[in-house]
């Protein structure tokens, strides 16, 4: 399986918190749905997560690629960059 398959789904990894599972976070057009899938509770998790994810991007109407898709065109990380002015 590889990365692109697990997209919007993370692994977490912290037992002195008792926090080891699968968090699955779906966004979509200030939409936001996510699920905490604990290992303990399921025979196969990431399976679970997987299907948990399907149907959030579902319910959103999120198409289903491998590519990384943004709802608007703007890239709010991104600043302008300013011209140095010239030294004289």
């Amino acid at each position: 399986m590889s990365n692109t398959d697990l997209k919007n789904i993370t692994r977490v990894d912290r037992p002195q918190d008792h926090l080891v599972g699968y968090l699955v976070r779906v966004n979509w057009k200030g939409q936001r749905r996510q699920a905490w899938i604990p290992e303990n509770r399921y025979q196969d998790p990431l399976n679970q997560a997987i299907r948990w994810r399907n149907r959030f991007e579902k319910e959103l109407g999120k198409p289903r690629t491998e590519k990384h898709i943004r709802s608007s065109g703007r890239l709010p990380w991104l600043k302008r960059k300013w011209k140095r002015e010239a030294q004289s």
